[in-house]
């Protein structure tokens, strides 16, 4: 209850920040916070009931109207968040130990379904960059 809690109340201001960051020719989708019956089954069938390993709770889409857009808004996300691939900036660093306020996301792992390595049998063709 309380991950979900806390779910809840990062969304309003995820959805917020990432509107923000949609440019013109761009538009924004808020997503529902996965509901909890979801979560569990998510967490048990695929991470063995860690429910740490959960890191799609709060979501949202981005539709842009050509690749070009896509690539743009992704540069931009990347730029914008921490994430596995590069160093922890300083911001990022004094907002972990609770200098800053700033809300802080951090990129995981990015999905290229435009790949053209990518098997799109297994989307019936659908693609997506998530």
């Amino acid at each position: 209850d309380e991950l979900m809690d806390i779910a809840t109340e990062v969304n309003y201001h995820f959805q917020d920040l990432v509107m923000a960051w949609c440019p013109p020719g761009t538009f924004h989708i808020p997503g529902p916070v996965k509901r909890p019956l979801r979560s569990m089954q998510k967490a048990t069938r695929r991470y063995r009931r860690d429910l740490a390993c959960l890191t799609d709770l709060v979501r949202c889409t981005i539709v842009c109207n050509d690749i070009t857009k896509a690539a743009q808004v992704l540069k931009v996300i990347v730029a914008k968040c921490s994430s596995d691939d590069k160093p922890q900036s300083t911001k990022y660093a004094a907002a972990r130990s609770g200098m800053e306020d700033d809300i802080i996301l951090r990129v995981h792992k990015i999905k290229n379904r435009f790949d053209p390595e990518y098997d799109d049998t297994t989307t019936a063709g659908y693609r997506d960059i998530a």
